[in-house]
């Protein structure tokens, strides 16, 4: 029995030589006196580091120390890559420093009391040293905005409302879009309302006064020029009032003086010839008593010494018809249907002494041609009352006095 427990034991001690546990040692000294062989070590002297055993032999280049230990293999214990903090160490007031050691902080300790000073604005409370302390402003501010001073918290100045700042990259104003400064340059401004613009435009802002002078004008294209056909009217001679103004170059204007028979009364021109057979008037403007008037007569029938027509104008009438004062040198001309042509009298139209009317008919019906208060005689025999004028008839009537006519004509009756 007891043979056996040697035959445990043996190999559990063997086993104990090289146990990977990990061990924590204070120097590398005490590293060296173990003899046990720990598969990790961590040594806490001057020089920390973690060592790692290993059966091989010790490298020439190697971090490393040899163990030549009194009973148990021999090996090497090589200091593990980079730089290691003591592990063993750590705990919950500890913390890992800078130069890999797990130590207290220095000044590290409780809060027992706290407190907010009073200052720039700013009172506050604290309930208990580990709560957050309650800031609140000493003064009553109403302002949407809060100043500082250099020394205290104010209210702002404001105008207008709402509750939104404007900061001073592209703000969006609401209302108003653009206020009216009271001054300041401008320059930078575009689009203003020409009609907030007053005064007047120096020249140099338009295209930089290139050009512009008391001749030139700003034209439409941006350009200051002269305009077309601007420029000077010359004349010739000595013109002077009462004399007509006549054209004799593009720029030229020469007065002419009216002849004897003519006078110029602005803006009127009036002729008039008191010997010979010219024009025994001319008046521009309303008719007198020279060609003008007769000119009038000619178109209303109110003169039969009037200037008037080169030929007999037609005035077709097919029906019944009464004469009018503008028939006076024309002919009446009927070509179907016709019934009666009728002349007025002098009392209802007064046409003059000389008027003629002629008549021609070629409808296949006959034309009677009455009048009404006044007399008609027929030509040759003196028969007085209405006509009848066949068809491929032509009869004239002329006045011969206020209420006097006489007809005549082929296919008369």
């Amino acid at each position: 029995m007891k043979k056996f427990l040697l035959l445990l034991l043996l190999p559990a001690c063997a086993l104990a030589q090289t146990a990977s546990t990990y061990y924590t040692v204070p120097t590398i000294a005490a590293l060296k006196a173990l003899t046990t062989r720990p598969g990790v070590v961590e040594v806490h002297d001057s020089n920390p580091g973690i060592f790692n055993w290993s059966t091989s032999a010790c490298g020439a280049a190697d971090d490393i120390f040899q163990v030549t230990p009194t009973s148990g293999p021999s090996g090497c214990y090589t200091r593990m890559a980079g730089t290691y903090a003591v592990g063993k160490n750590g705990s919950t007031s500890v913390f890992l420093r800078g130069d890999n050691t797990w130590a207290t902080p220095a000044g590290a300790g409780t809060v027992t009391s706290t407190s907010v000073a009073t200052a720039n604005g700013f009172a506050g409370t604290v309930a208990n040293p580990t709560s957050t302390p309650a800031i609140t402003i000493t003064t009553s501010i109403t302002a949407p905005v809060l100043k500082g001073d250099g020394t205290a918290i104010a209210g702002a100045t404001t105008t207008g409302s709402g509750s939104t700042v404007v900061l001073n990259n592209g703000p969006t104003l609401i209302a108003p879009v653009l206020g009216t400064p009271a001054s300041g340059n401008a320059s930078n401004m575009t689009n203003i309302p020409v009609n907030q613009a007053t005064g007047n435009l120096p020249v140099a802002n338009l295209g930089g006064g290139t050009a512009a002078s008391a001749s030139t004008f700003w034209r439409g294209d941006n350009t200051w020029a002269t305009p077309a056909g601007g420029g000077n009217i010359s004349n010739t001679g000595t013109p002077t009032n009462g004399q007509l103004g006549v054209w004799t170059a593009s720029t030229v204007l020469s007065g002419i003086t009216l002849g004897g028979d003519c006078t110029l009364s602005s803006p009127n021109i009036t002729c008039t010839k008191t010997s010979g057979t010219s024009l025994t008037a001319l008046a521009t403007t309303t008719p007198g008593t020279g060609v003008a008037a007769q000119l009038a007569s000619a178109a209303d029938g109110t003169s039969a010494s009037a200037i008037g027509f080169r030929g007999l104008p037609q005035n077709t009438q097919s029906t019944n018809y009464t004469l009018v004062l503008a028939d006076s040198g024309k002919h009446i001309y009927g070509t179907t249907g016709i019934n009666t042509w009728t002349i007025p009298a002098n009392g209802t139209v007064a046409f003059p002494i000389g008027t003629a009317v002629t008549f021609i008919n070629l409808s296949t019906n006959a034309a009677t041609i009455a009048i009404t208060t006044d007399v008609l005689y027929l030509g040759g025999t003196g028969a007085t009352g209405s006509r009848t004028l066949a068809q491929f008839g032509v009869a004239t009537a002329v006045k011969i006095d206020a209420t006097h006519w006489i007809i005549s004509g082929p296919g008369l009756t």
